[in-house]
C-alpha cells in the first residue's frame, strides 16, 4: 500500500511525500493531487493508497484505489466542511466533463 506523508506549508497549502521524496508541492488538495501524480508516474489505478500527516501515528483516510482518489477533488459543502466530489474539467464550450484518463482510472479501480 502507498502512504503519502502530508506536511503543512502555510496553513493553506501542503506538500506530499512518497518514500521521503517530494511528490506534490504547494497544493491545497494533497491527497487527490498525489493520486494524480502517482498515475502520471505509472502506478496502477488499482493500487491502494492512503495519507498520513507528518507527526501522526495514524492514517487520515482508509485506503482507496489510486484511480478512485485521482478522479476526486475536495470541495466545501453547504456547512463549509470539506467533501470529496468527482473531479470535473471544462471542455471548449465551458461544459464540465471528466478527463478520459480519470474515467479509465475509475473504471479500472472499480473492476480491479
Amino acid at each position: 500500500m502507498i502512504r503519502i506523508m502530508a506536511k503543512p506549508r502555510d496553513g493553506v497549502t501542503y506538500d506530499g511525500y512518497l518514500d521521503g521524496k517530494l511528490l506534490v508541492g504547494m497544493t491545497e488538495n494533497v491527497f487527490t493531487d498525489a493520486a494524480r501524480a502517482l498515475l502520471d508516474k505509472g502506478y496502477a489505478p488499482t493500487e491502494l493508497m492512503t495519507m498520513r500527516w507528518f507527526g501522526s501515528a495514524h492514517d487520515a483516510f482508509n485506503p482507496v484505489a489510486v484511480g478512485v482518489a485521482a478522479a476526486l477533488e475536495v470541495r466545501s459543502n453547504n456547512d463549509g466542511r470539506p467533501v470529496f466530489r468527482r473531479k470535473k474539467r471544462e471542455d471548449a464550450s465551458g461544459s464540465p466533463t471528466t478527463t478520459p484518463t480519470q474515467d479509465r482510472a475509475v473504471r479500472a479501480a472499480r473492476t480491479g
